[in-house]
Parts: structure tokens; sequence; C-alpha cells
């Protein structure tokens, strides 16, 4: 025997709504998730974090997912709830002075706010000449308190030029709340 629980929304005992069904039975639970690119909109030539020209990826058909966000001020990325969180950074570079490099990238944490350490880090060598490279760094990261548990990206051993544009994703972050 079948049993089928026919329902549009589904609500906490409070009455607010926390998953709607529409009509072709696509669920959604807008509060819940989420999922936004963000990038450097200017080229960064130092190492170290990087702390300015952040900005959300927005054009060209891109666009959020959830009615929560991620904040950034100085390169230190805020969570918007606790939750498990899928982050991917992508670096991509140039190498223009005529040496050989390797470049690593780093997803660095705090869990207290204030001491950061690398939880993910990748690494791509180039070649001298003006080629350019590409990088992604994948983690996935438990905030369990948004005022305390922080990201930042960073760069170590590099002398090129990371890439940066106001309207294409060249070097930036993917931030998905999975749970």
């Amino acid at each position: 025997m079948t049993s089928v629980l026919k329902v549009n929304n589904i609500q906490n005992s409070s009455g607010t709504s926390a998953i709607t069904i529409d009509n072709a039975g696509a669920v959604s639970m807008p509060v819940n998730h989420m999922c936004e690119t963000w990038m450097i909109t200017a080229n960064h030539d130092d190492t170290g974090d990087l702390t300015a020209n952040w900005s959300k990826n927005t054009g060209r058909g891109t666009s959020d997912l959830g009615s929560i966000s991620m904040t950034e001020s100085s390169g230190i990325f805020t969570f918007p709830s606790t939750g498990h969180y899928s982050i991917e950074y992508i670096l991509g570079s140039i190498i223009s002075d005529g040496s050989d490099d390797t470049i690593t990238a780093a997803i660095k944490s705090t869990t207290d706010g204030t001491n950061y350490n690398s939880i993910s880090e990748g690494k791509t060598g180039t070649e001298p000449g003006g080629y350019k490279t590409s990088c992604i760094v994948r983690c996935v990261f438990h905030c369990t308190n948004t005022s305390t548990h922080k990201i930042k990206f960073d760069i170590t051993s590099f002398t090129g030029v990371l890439t940066g544009d106001a309207n294409i994703l060249l070097t930036g972050a993917i931030f998905t709340k999975i749970a």
C-alpha cells in the first residue's frame, strides 16, 4: 500500500514557512542554503592575504542562491549563519619577470576570531615569459560561531600578478552552504 502526503508548505510550530513545494514539485528552502561567488576586481601583485578589491560576481548572468549572504571586510569573510560550507578558492596568475615560480594558494581559517591557520593549500608552477596559470583550492569548513569563525585567502612564494577583473571571475572564491 502506498501513502501520499500532499502539501504546498511545511511550517515550524510558530507558523514560519520552512519548505515550499510549487506546482511542478520543486522544493524551496531559501533561508537554509546559499551559493555565491566573490572575485577580486583588480590585479594583485604582492604576497600575503588578499585584502582589497573584493566584490560579488553578479554580472553576465551569474547570480546568488538563497536569502543569506557572506560579508567581507579587508579580505576577511564572515559567514551569515552557522553550518557546513564548501569553499573554493580560484587563483589566476601571470608571471612576466622572466623567472620560474611556484605559487602557494591557501584558504585560512580562524575559530577564535584572531589566529588564522591554513586549512587547505594548493600549489601551481609557472614558467618565465608571461605564462598564465591557475589553481583551485577546496575545503569544507564547519562554522559553529559566526562571530569567531572566519575565512581569508592568502598567496605565498609569488613574484607575478594575480589576475583580477570587474566582469569575470579570474581570482576569487565560491561559498556554498551545504548543511
